[in-house]
């Protein structure tokens, strides 16, 4: 694939410059405040280990409401982007781990004991979208319209 050419003007030199300086000392910012810990209470609120709060925050993500099952108790986690945390706020609460990647929300890498329940394998019904585990769900023997997986209050429309 051929693009356009990028002129580059004096103009767009110093805006690249000045944005270019601006993430620079962001890094930097935010490398201090990873060192210091520096919202260690708001980040333990949010339970999200120090690698994730302070260098994770502005991620890229689609812009459209998404939600994934909790990756261990199954719980519908919800988000106003693509960018859906791994666990929900209580398991990440109850485990000490962070929602965003699942890790130990200290980056302790050897913990004693992880203590962590079998994951909930779900799955979302073809109609509602809300998740379910896999065992409640009603699998159609001839698929309707597109729909294959049902929950029980959908199964019986």
């Amino acid at each position: 694939m051929i693009l356009n050419q990028y002129t580059l003007s004096a103009r767009d030199a110093e805006s690249a410059t000045v944005i270019s300086k601006g993430l620079a000392e962001r890094c930097v910012q935010n490398a201090v405040n990873f060192q210091a810990d520096s919202q260690r209470i708001k980040r333990k609120k949010y339970s999200e280990c120090k690698a994730c709060f302070y260098f994770c925050r502005h991620k890229m993500a689609g812009a459209a409401c998404s939600s994934r099952p909790c990756g261990l108790c199954g719980k519908s986690v919800d988000s106003g982007s693509t960018d859906v945390s791994r666990l929900c706020l209580d398991c990440g609460h109850k485990h000490k781990l962070c929602v965003v990647c699942g890790g130990d929300i200290e980056l302790k890498v050897y913990r004693r004991k992880w203590d962590l329940p079998e994951p909930v394998e779900t799955q979302a019904c073809d109609l509602c979208q809300s998740f379910f585990s896999k065992a409640s769900l009603t699998e159609l023997p001839k698929p309707r319209n597109g729909l294959r997986m049902l929950c029980k209050s959908c199964a019986s429309l």
